[in-house]
């Protein structure tokens, strides 16, 4: 079962949603904060509840990445405050730099509502992921990690990305457990390279 996008969105909103996480880094780099959003004039699309990723590269190289799997904010909220925290947040990567706003490449991945996977052993997680489809999120106690679809690229074989997926949650590469909680999502994603 492939979980259904949570949001329709058309062309013009995506061009939007990319201008204002542009807008809302270079926000960032001036006053150190988000860029502060007035909902009540934009379209409506853009204020229903979504969770996003925003992932950030420079000169084809990785300089950050953050989002959230709930919907909990509006959707431009959310791509707003996640583009600020990928280009000054991402632990991983040094704050981004003024002269790196020229020549970035922004991506938004809008995902659909998590759903649950059943599933009762590593065999069966592997018969049900669609390679290039599901976005998976592994939960084991207070560990937790997700991958979105656009990770199959790197990683086309599915137990390569479940047990990449588990390492990146702090598990071991052939953990298993009965506790394991298990769900997948998909995403509509989009960049700044396309539009």
């Amino acid at each position: 079962m492939v979980p259904m996008p949570c949001i329709e969105l058309g062309r013009d909103h995506k061009v939007s949603l990319l201008a204002f996480a542009k807008q809302s880094i270079a926000h960032g780099l001036q006053f150190q904060s988000p860029l502060p959003v007035d909902l009540a004039v934009v379209q409506p699309v853009l204020r229903q509840p979504a969770a996003t990723f925003v992932t950030l590269h420079y000169r084809q190289q990785l300089v950050g990445c953050i989002g959230s799997l709930q919907a909990t904010q509006p959707l431009l909220s959310n791509v707003v405050h996640n583009a600020h925290s990928a280009a000054f947040m991402d632990r991983r990567f040094a704050p981004l730099e003024q002269g790196k706003l020229v020549g970035l490449d922004i991506e938004i991945a809008v995902l659909s509502e998590l759903t649950p996977v059943d599933v009762h052993s590593e065999q069966a997680l592997v018969a049900f992921l669609q390679s290039g489809v599901h976005g998976l999120v592994l939960e084991y106690g207070e560990q937790r990690a997700t991958f979105l679809p656009k990770v199959w690229a790197q990683l086309p074989d599915k137990r390569e990305f479940l047990a990449q997926l588990k390492e990146k949650a702090g598990l071991s590469a052939d953990f298993w457990s009965s506790q394991l909680q298990i769900s997948s999502y998909t995403t509509d994603s989009f960049s700044n390279l396309l539009y």
